[in-house]
């Protein structure tokens, strides 16, 4: 700054110095812009073999783990109370969902079987019927 006293730029320049550090960043983190929210009908899951309380534990676990997953993502919206898969009938259970607001229908079973853990799932288009996914996952 030319005719500036020493004392007055080195003012100007921590004055500056001290505005930029406290510059704060936010990162947002959402849905793509016209992307909307779907509700998704997300059950319990069931066991593959009702007889074993520990694939309920399991598939408990599960679940909840994918709860925690979509809800961080913030592209669904949950929708958690309704019938159990195949409860009054498969046909049924999917008028239920769509009736509670759901656009798709997330089901799941689980089992294990010594070291092995396995998991089926399936997404519905409660809209057209349709599966759009339908996955099976076995790991030790």
């Amino acid at each position: 700054m030319r005719g500036s006293s020493p004392a007055l730029t080195a003012l100007l320049a921590f004055a500056l110095a001290s505005a930029a550090a406290a510059t704060e960043v936010y990162i947002g983190v959402e849905a793509a812009r016209g992307m909307g929210r779907k509700a998704l009908g997300l059950p319990s899951f069931v066991s593959e073999d009702p007889q074993r309380p520990e694939d309920g534990e399991t598939g408990g676990r599960l679940r909840e783990t994918l709860r925690s997953d979509l809800l961080y993502s913030r592209y669904f919206d949950l929708i958690e109370k309704g019938p159990l898969p195949g409860e009054g009938g498969e046909e049924a259970a999917a008028q239920a969902w769509k009736a509670s607001g759901a656009s798709f229908l997330l089901t799941a079973k689980s089992g294990r079987v010594q070291s092995m853990l396995s998991l089926a799932v399936k997404v519905q288009d409660l809209g057209t019927g349709e599966a759009v996914l339908e996955r099976y996952y076995k790991q030790n």
